[in-house]
């Protein structure tokens, strides 16, 4: 048997190996650890009906923390907000519709925001409120008889009056506050936003606050009053954004940032939207096979772990196994909170098809918010024949492959045979002509 016979017969085999051999990983541990965000927060500046240089307090409470304090003049594309955690709109009097479409698009993608407008200048974000069914009102909040500095339009929020969500982190004890230069916010309802999302009014005025539709500075019987004068919102959205809403841009400057308790809830504010505080960890995250072969496993075990910024276990939460796929939710499975840190289970992959997944963890806590986890990538993969490391499989293609060798042998040599007689009877009949 020639050299070419034998390249034949070998490419056989190895075709055979490749075509045959089982398409399986075993227990591949995939660990993808928690992702911190990078501690960024884009602050705007340019076109502020409050100077930059007003905002000192603010700016330095938010280094002090460690943060790097983008200031930023202009917004043209979305670089400006890679890794930021947090985007600070503060009396800005020109919002583009740009600003506005990358503002959402943040938010899907999970940055949190601070909004408040300057009272004179409401309407530029118009825009960015309807994302959330709401809206400023045009006209200023003011309350006659409890005010700062005889400036009705000052509104001094004290005890024994309930004017803050008593369960709310960011406003939870607060008893003291200057609101300054506020208009209210109104919920319309009609929402662009398509994620599921809650929110909580934070603020809300007491029974002498009053919004003065009229500018005659005097309560009038159509006005909204007390708890209808919305002042502060709190939302927090499925992709794991959150958004603080105030009607008063003052509140956050240099002349009201530290009387009453107003540096207090500034801060919680920032604690709230960054993470710094009352926020989840999700670390860990393994499956016990990164490619499946559906016809042998319809389950895989996932291991991870829930806690909160101390490391302690977060309770009184709801946790959920996602599967997605080309950005779409094909599976979501609830789990049981028991309160400790490291969980396990096993997610059954039963009716689905071949393709690429990923697998993440949603945790949700009422007034800290939704948290996802890093991803895992999966494969879930069919065969088709039956895979060679089936004894049966193997004697088949032994049989298959010796027989293809003899049949290749026998065939050969015949075919010499009759090169050899061709060749003969070729000279045999130059003879006769010569």
């Amino acid at each position: 048997m020639n050299h070419k016979a034998i390249t034949l017969i070998v490419t056989i085999i190895i075709i055979n190996v490749l075509c045959f051999c089982d398409y399986h990983v075993m227990s591949s541990n995939i660990a993808i650890p928690h992702e911190f965000a990078k501690p960024k927060i884009v602050f705007y500046a340019k076109d502020l009906s409050i100077p930059i240089e007003n905002f000192s307090v603010l700016r330095q409470m938010l280094e002090n923390k460690g943060f790097n304090v983008s200031i930023v003049n202009e917004i043209t594309s979305y670089e400006v907000f890679e890794n930021a955690q947090l985007f600070i709109l503060i009396a800005c009097e020109n919002v583009t519709k740009l600003m506005t479409n990358l503002t959402k698009f943040f938010i899907e993608q999970g940055g949190s925001v601070l909004l408040a407008p300057f009272h004179e200048k409401t309407n530029e974000y118009d825009d960015i409120l309807r994302i959330f069914g709401m809206e400023f009102t045009a006209k200023i909040v003011r309350d006659n008889e409890s005010n700062y500095q005889n400036d009705t339009a000052i509104i001094h929020l004290h005890s024994p009056n309930v004017f803050a969500h008593t369960s709310h982190p960011i406003t939870l004890g607060i008893s003291d506050l200057i609101i300054p230069y506020s208009v209210a916010i109104k919920f319309t309802g009609n929402v662009s936003l398509e994620m599921i999302f809650h929110n909580y009014t934070l603020l809300w005025g007491q029974n002498t606050t009053y919004i003065d539709l009229n500018n005659n500075n005097k309560p009038d019987a159509n006005e909204p009053k007390g708890k209808n004068v919305t002042l502060a919102v709190a939302i927090e959205a499925w992709s794991g954004a959150k958004v603080v809403i105030t009607g008063s841009a003052k509140i956050f400057s240099d002349e009201f940032i530290n009387v009453t308790q107003n540096y207090i809830i500034v801060e919680r504010i920032v604690d709230w939207l960054s993470g710094r505080k009352w926020s989840i960890h999700i670390s860990n995250l393994k499956v016990s096979q990164q490619v499946i072969n559906y016809d042998e496993t319809k389950t895989i075990n996932v291991s991870f772990d829930v806690s909160d910024a101390a490391g302690n276990p977060v309770i009184n939460a709801s946790i959920w196994i996602i599967l997605q796929r080309a950005g779409r939710i094909v599976r979501n499975v609830s789990v049981n909170v028991t309160g400790q840190i490291h969980y396990e289970l096993t997610l059954n992959l039963t009716g689905l098809t071949r393709g690429e997944f990923l697998v993440r963890v949603l945790v949700y806590k009422e007034f800290w918010g939704f948290f996802w986890s890093a991803s895992v990538r999966i494969s879930i993969v069919r065969q088709i024949l039956k895979p060679i490391l089936d004894p049966i499989a193997i004697s088949l293609w032994l049989a298959i492959l010796a027989i293809g060798i003899v049949f290749w042998i026998r065939c050969s040599s015949w075919i010499k045979k009759q090169k050899r007689l061709v060749k003969e009877l070729t000279e045999k009949l130059e003879k006769r002509k010569t």
